[in-house]
């Protein structure tokens, strides 16, 4: 039974969803353009494909009929724009330089020991802390003499 080929979507005609297929033929080759676009899949044979209802706004399909027979019939040129996943993915800047010396060269002259002074502070701070706390026998440990 043919299912909704939008990623993330489970919809198909079973669960009583109307399918649309991917536009198709010469006069159609900007929308299916559009639609194979916006479903953001690949390496699938794109004839097969159709879309559920839930991927198009209701001012996508013809009123009339809908209101004459309750079916839902998309208008000449709807285009899908109800996606679960990102259409246009955000673009990444170039990865910054994680190195120490990147680091060290980034802050004033020394920066680089006062990192590691701090975190050795820190760590001697936290075992003078556990030092105080009363610790607990191991079970066994104490026995009636």
């Amino acid at each position: 039974m043919p299912s909704c080929c939008a990623v993330n979507c489970t919809s198909s005609a079973v669960k009583g969803k109307r399918l649309f297929s991917v536009p198709c033929g010469e006069q159609n080759i900007e929308r299916r353009k559009e639609w194979l676009h916006r479903i953001g899949r690949k390496g699938l044979e794109a004839r097969a494909w159709r879309l559920c209802e839930d991927h198009f706004t209701d001012d996508q399909f013809e009123q009339m009929i809908l209101k004459k027979t309750g079916v839902k019939k998309l208008k000449p040129y709807a285009v899908p724009s109800i996606f679960s996943h990102r259409i246009f993915p955000k673009k990444r800047g170039p990865p910054r330089d994680r190195s120490k010396k990147a680091v060290s060269g980034a802050r004033e002259g020394g920066a680089e020991e006062d990192v590691d002074d701090e975190h050795d502070q820190q760590q001697d701070g936290q075992a003078d802390a556990q030092a105080d706390e009363p610790r607990e026998a191991p079970l066994g440990a104490l026995s009636d003499r």
